[in-house]
């Protein structure tokens, strides 16, 4: 297979160095297909028996080098591809459901299958950073959220990435000219708005900088980049150490929750979820925010909250009536904040968890059953000001003031 392409021709011009020694770890090597970043076709390469995680130290702590340091990013353009592959997938979304009415699977089986589906669907569409070990490096970068990526550039772009298709399926000559040929045009065009916009910018900010300086300089203030010497182990070790349950506490709560009864007290709180329960929830998600380790982003309930409605509401149904939170779930990802202060002190850190937002749509649905209920049935006082929708302690402090 041809690894370059140029309006000159192909050849195989990438290569592999592998010692002969290291030949029996080689488990197979693939010409992948070309795409539009480069002109050169990706090189697979699969290695048996070689582990993909790091250890650090002695804490147990494994870090995997394909997705534990990588950042997904929802690719709007992506849209119809994965409608299509979704939807062929239903059967396997329900196959595992089936299988657990069985007794095949468990709670957490079926919701780290569940997982792997969609992420085999969404994660070849998503642009990924990887942050791991230093700068973020943009893997798969786009120009069509720049503001100087017009209709025109659109229009190009899906004439170029439909010859490269055609040349990927039947790699002519034909093709390959169909191909140089759109893409020089596409570029061509993109170089000439992408100049065109930084000579309007330019003119703006000569404009701001004669008629309003402060703006001027607001725009070119830099934000500060926190430098700091902590390693990974400090911030282990400080955020194991703020995690940690004093032994000498005594937990009064336990043996009640170890005797009590699994009768239902509130039937009305065990119902089943349905799907206008759900819906409330997705209509509510917001979009561009992190994900957790399974690297399930917002966006894709959002964007296919129909498609999704009755799935999830038969995986949260199995996971309510089981009684058992997947353990996935709790696992998190924690950020450290710095707050203020010394940069190399690691108590001026604040710990931000970011876990799965599939679980997070879960218990949403269940916070905001709760919260009904409590309301219907006034256990609630009104007297509570925290923790309570369209109420803040400024409402407190102002019944304060009022009153003295």
């Amino acid at each position: 297979k041809y690894t370059f392409f140029n309006h000159l021709g192909s050849s195989v011009i990438d290569y592999v160095l592998v010692g002969k020694d290291d030949f029996d770890a080689i488990e197979s090597f693939t010409v992948k297909d070309f795409n539009e970043w480069s002109d050169h076709a990706p090189v697979e390469v699969c290695i048996h028996n070689v582990k993909n995680y790091q250890r650090y130290d002695n804490h147990n702590i494994f870090c995997s080098n394909v997705t534990a340091g990588s950042v997904y990013r929802w690719n709007e353009e992506a849209f119809e591809s994965i409608k299509s592959i979704l939807h062929s997938k239903v059967s396997d979304f329900y196959s595992l459901f089936e299988k657990m009415d069985c007794g095949i699977l468990s709670i957490d089986q079926v919701v780290n299958n569940f997982t792997s589906i969609l992420n085999s669907v969404f994660m070849p569409f998503c642009s990924v950073s990887n942050f791991l070990g230093g700068s973020s490096i943009d893997i798969k970068s786009s120009s069509s959220n720049k503001p100087w990526f017009d209709d025109k550039c659109k229009e190009l772009r899906k004439v170029y990435k439909s010859s490269l298709r055609i040349f990927n399926w039947e790699r002519s000559v034909q093709n390959r000219i169909t191909l140089c040929e759109n893409k020089r045009v596409y570029k061509k065009h993109v170089l000439r708005t992408r100049n065109r916009f930084v000579r309007h910018e330019g003119n703006k900010l000569n404009y701001l900088r004669k008629h309003n300086p402060k703006q001027f300089y607001k725009i070119f203030k830099k934000r500060k980049t926190i430098k700091s010497s902590l390693d990974l182990d400090a911030f282990y070790q400080y955020f194991k150490s703020v995690c940690n349950v004093d032994e000498n506490i005594v937990d009064i709560e336990s043996p009640f929750f170890e005797q009590r009864s699994t009768d239902t007290v509130f039937s009305e709180l065990d119902e089943a979820i349905d799907e206008e329960e759900l819906l409330s929830v997705l209509k509510k998600l917001k979009c561009g925010k992190a994900a957790g380790t399974d690297h399930l982003l917002n966006e894709y309930f959002v964007k296919f909250k129909e498609f999704f409605l009755p799935v999830l509401v038969r995986l949260f149904n199995k996971i309510l009536d089981a009684g058992t939170f997947p353990r996935s779930w709790s696992i998190g990802v924690i950020i450290p904040l710095l707050k203020k202060g010394n940069t190399n002190d690691v108590n001026n850190y604040r710990g931000i968890t970011l876990v799965s937002n599939l679980a997070k749509i879960f218990t949403t649905v269940l916070n905001y059953r709760l919260l009904r209920w409590s309301d219907d049935n006034g256990i609630i006082s009104d007297a509570q000001f925290g923790f309570k929708p369209g109420h803040s302690t400024t409402d407190a402090i102002f019944a304060l003031t009022s009153l003295v």
